[in-house]
Protein backbone atom coordinates (compact mmCIF):
# COMPACT_ATOMS: atom_id res chain seq x y z
CA UNK A 1 0.00 0.00 0.00
CA UNK A 2 1.18 3.50 -1.08
CA UNK A 3 0.36 6.82 -0.29
CA UNK A 4 0.84 10.04 -2.45
CA UNK A 5 2.38 12.63 -0.77
CA UNK A 6 3.01 16.05 -2.88
CA UNK A 7 2.46 14.40 -5.47
CA UNK A 8 5.13 11.41 -4.87
CA UNK A 9 4.36 7.76 -4.47
CA UNK A 10 5.61 6.58 -1.25
CA UNK A 11 5.75 3.04 -0.68
CA UNK A 12 5.20 0.61 2.39
CA UNK A 13 3.97 0.68 5.61
CA UNK A 14 6.46 -0.43 8.06
CA UNK A 15 6.25 -0.39 11.93
CA UNK A 16 8.94 2.23 13.49
CA UNK A 17 10.57 -0.79 15.34
CA UNK A 18 10.61 -3.34 12.22
CA UNK A 19 12.36 -1.18 9.15
CA UNK A 20 14.36 -4.29 7.91
CA UNK A 21 12.54 -4.22 4.79
CA UNK A 22 13.69 -0.44 4.08
CA UNK A 23 16.70 -0.12 1.56
CA UNK A 24 19.59 1.65 1.85
CA UNK A 25 18.76 3.75 -0.56
CA UNK A 26 18.50 7.77 -1.01
CA UNK A 27 15.10 9.05 -0.24
CA UNK A 28 12.58 10.12 1.87
CA UNK A 29 10.72 8.99 4.46
CA UNK A 30 7.27 9.87 6.58
CA UNK A 31 6.60 8.70 9.43
CA UNK A 32 2.64 8.25 9.93
CA UNK A 33 -0.18 7.96 12.32
CA UNK A 34 -2.87 5.34 11.53
CA UNK A 35 -5.93 6.01 14.05
CA UNK A 36 -9.66 6.38 12.97
CA UNK A 37 -8.98 4.47 9.62
CA UNK A 38 -6.83 7.29 8.65
CA UNK A 39 -3.22 8.14 8.09
CA UNK A 40 -1.77 11.86 9.55
CA UNK A 41 1.27 12.92 8.65
CA UNK A 42 3.44 12.93 11.93
CA UNK A 43 7.14 13.66 10.54
CA UNK A 44 8.99 13.93 7.22
CA UNK A 45 12.89 13.73 6.56
CA UNK A 46 15.38 13.26 3.51
CA UNK A 47 18.60 11.20 3.52
CA UNK A 48 21.43 9.56 1.07
CA UNK A 49 20.39 6.07 3.21
CA UNK A 50 17.17 6.07 4.38
CA UNK A 51 17.59 2.50 6.34
CA UNK A 52 20.44 3.94 7.95
CA UNK A 53 18.88 7.27 9.16
CA UNK A 54 15.89 5.74 10.78
CA UNK A 55 18.03 3.15 12.62
CA UNK A 56 19.74 6.47 14.11
CA UNK A 57 16.30 7.88 15.07
CA UNK A 58 15.65 6.21 18.18
CA UNK A 59 15.46 9.15 20.09
CA UNK A 60 13.32 10.74 18.47
CA UNK A 61 10.46 7.81 18.31
CA UNK A 62 9.45 9.27 21.94
CA UNK A 63 8.43 13.19 20.16
CA UNK A 64 6.80 10.81 17.56
CA UNK A 65 4.90 9.08 19.78
CA UNK A 66 4.34 12.22 21.79
CA UNK A 67 1.75 12.99 17.97
CA UNK A 68 0.44 10.07 17.82
CA UNK A 69 -2.62 7.86 19.39
CA UNK A 70 -2.76 5.40 16.88
CA UNK A 71 -0.19 3.30 15.52
CA UNK A 72 3.06 4.42 14.22
CA UNK A 73 4.22 3.56 10.29
CA UNK A 74 7.28 4.39 7.82
CA UNK A 75 6.59 5.35 4.51
CA UNK A 76 9.23 5.73 1.88
CA UNK A 77 9.81 7.31 -1.39
CA UNK A 78 13.04 6.47 -3.15
CA UNK A 79 14.79 8.47 -5.23
CA UNK A 80 18.40 7.14 -6.62
CA UNK A 81 18.77 9.86 -9.49
CA UNK A 82 17.61 13.15 -6.99
CA UNK A 83 20.28 15.59 -5.79
CA UNK A 84 20.40 15.63 -1.61
CA UNK A 85 19.24 19.69 -3.13
CA UNK A 86 16.33 18.11 -4.64
CA UNK A 87 15.86 16.37 -1.63
CA UNK A 88 15.86 18.82 1.10
CA UNK A 89 13.54 21.01 -1.44
CA UNK A 90 10.83 18.15 -1.47
CA UNK A 91 11.26 17.56 2.12
CA UNK A 92 10.86 21.22 2.53
CA UNK A 93 7.56 21.36 0.55
CA UNK A 94 6.00 18.18 2.31
CA UNK A 95 6.86 20.53 6.04
CA UNK A 96 5.26 22.94 4.29
CA UNK A 97 2.27 21.82 3.20
CA UNK A 98 1.10 19.52 5.96
CA UNK A 99 3.08 20.90 8.86
CA UNK A 100 3.76 18.29 10.65
CA UNK A 101 4.45 17.49 13.96
CA UNK A 102 2.89 20.63 14.97
CA UNK A 103 -0.98 20.74 15.57
CA UNK A 104 -3.66 17.80 14.66
CA UNK A 105 -1.33 17.20 11.34
CA UNK A 106 -3.20 16.07 8.29
CA UNK A 107 -4.98 13.38 6.75
CA UNK A 108 -2.73 11.80 3.50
Amino acid sequence: MGFKIAGRSFTGRYKVDEIDEIEEEPGLYAVLCYRNKRHYLVDVGESENIKEELEGKNGKKTEWDKHCSGRLLISVYYTPDMEESDRNKLEKKIRNRHNPPCGKGWPI
